[in-house]
């Protein structure tokens, strides 16, 4: 077997073993806020955030759900205080996912 083939043979599996892993923006938020320390998440279900709701269950952090972000906000700050670290709030509503209305001139 001649150096030519067996650099050609042996080209495919040293790419296929350089390829990164793929992630998305959802599994990024969970790392960043287990990295620095976040086991709580305070949040406000709905559609644009149910799967980052429920990876995040599945990676371990904690869910407290509310139906007001005023109340969601309020429990955040009141745990952080109690426990004299970091709390944080999720809170997510539909209307700052929807576009812009357009003016009625």
């Amino acid at each position: 077997m001649s150096a030519a083939t067996m650099l050609k043979n042996q080209a495919p599996a040293a790419a296929e073993a350089e390829e990164p892993a793929l992630t998305d923006g959802f599994q990024l938020v969970i790392d960043a806020l287990k990295l620095n320390g976040i086991d709580t998440i305070y949040n406000v279900p709905g559609i644009p955030i149910t799967d980052l709701t429920r990876r995040a269950q599945a990676a371990g952090l904690r869910m407290i759900s509310f139906r007001h972000e005023q109340n969601a906000g309020n429990a955040a700050s009141i745990a952080g205080f109690l426990m004299m670290g970091l709390a944080t709030r999720h809170a997510l509503a539909l209307r700052d996912t929807l576009p812009p209305k357009p003016d009625a001139n």
